[in-house]
């Protein structure tokens, strides 16, 4: 009986931490889309939204209109693909992050929300996309 439990609190709760918590439904006011997946992502990625780690669940992607997150698990094929435009980053910066280490916060205009991606993650959409995406190199 809990492991059936269990299963029913995580088909169901874990969408909607990841959906309150990590300030998705706030992010998706703004960004959401219906763009399929772009050609330059990386799957099973880890990030930080607002106060929530997402550990190797995000698709997380770029292309000319801007960075494209994604939610890759099998109960959560609900959640809305999010599309943040270039124009919509406020602020990059680099930041050490007690999880991640050597990082970047994304200040976005519209929400007050932070997505912290790992450096790593960075570097390499940027190789595969063929141009920087950070401007600011001082760390």
């Amino acid at each position: 009986m809990n492991n059936i439990l269990d299963l029913i609190l995580l088909i169901f709760g874990l969408p909607l931490l990841l959906y309150y918590l990590s300030g998705w439904n706030n992010l998706a006011d703004c960004y959401k889309t219906n763009r399929g997946t772009p050609e330059i992502v990386l799957k099973n990625q880890s990030a930080k939204l607002h106060k929530l780690t997402c550990t190797k669940i995000l698709d997380i992607g770029i292309c000319e209109e801007g960075l494209y997150l994604s939610v890759n698990f099998y109960s959560l094929n609900k959640i809305v693909s999010l599309l943040i435009s270039w124009n919509s980053i406020d602020e990059i910066k680099y930041y050490i992050d007690r999880t991640y280490g050597k990082s970047y916060e994304i200040h976005l205009i519209d929400v007050k929300i932070t997505i912290t991606l790992m450096k790593e993650t960075i570097e390499t959409l940027e190789e595969r996309f063929g141009r920087t995406i950070i401007t600011d190199r001082s760390v």
